[in-house]
């Protein structure tokens, strides 16, 4: 099935996650996000990243390790307040 989004709101979406190595500083790499700079530790970056490199985010979320983690906290919160 063909995606109905405009061509301009998919290209739109897609620059959005885009980030930009600006440079090393020690263990970090400062990253420009769309003129937002932050440092992300440098050993989650491709070894073989470069200053100026074009880095594509993609996050997905662990649906296991969240629910353990949801699971545990309820477990030490009914602890608590026994």
């Amino acid at each position: 099935m063909r995606s109905t989004i405009p061509k301009e709101s998919w290209l739109r979406a897609m620059n959005n996650k885009r980030l930009i190595i600006d440079r090393f500083e020690g263990e970090f790499a400062v990253m420009d996000y769309g003129g937002t700079m932050f440092n992300l530790p440098r050993e989650l970056l491709p070894p073989t990243a470069k200053e100026g490199d074009v880095l594509i985010l993609q996050l997905s979320i662990d649906n296991a390790t969240t629910q353990e983690r949801r699971e545990h906290i309820r477990r030490l919160m009914d602890r608590l307040w026994e």
